[in-house]
């Protein structure tokens, strides 16, 4: 039989991965803008509390998601 040697895992280059979490928070942040923008602009008017509720939030969303995987980054 053919016993292949297992294939070694190519270490995650970090500062790429760093930049790809960087795009992310970004897109998290404006797709939070955009959610505050369709609902008071759909259901609660314009009182402009509602958009940044939904940034806040997503901004800590974003944080949490950055944290997340920069441990994951440094246990590897």
């Amino acid at each position: 039989m053919l016993n292949k040697p297992p294939k070694k895992k190519r270490p995650h280059n970090k500062l790429l991965v760093l930049t790809a979490a960087s795009f992310q928070m970004g897109v998290t942040i404006y797709l939070g803008s955009y959610l505050g923008d369709y609902l008071e602009s759909t259901f609660l008017g314009a009182s402009g509390h509602v958009k940044t509720a939904c940034v806040v939030l997503s901004v800590f969303i974003s944080i949490y998601m950055m944290i997340k995987q920069t441990k994951k980054l440094n246990d590897d």
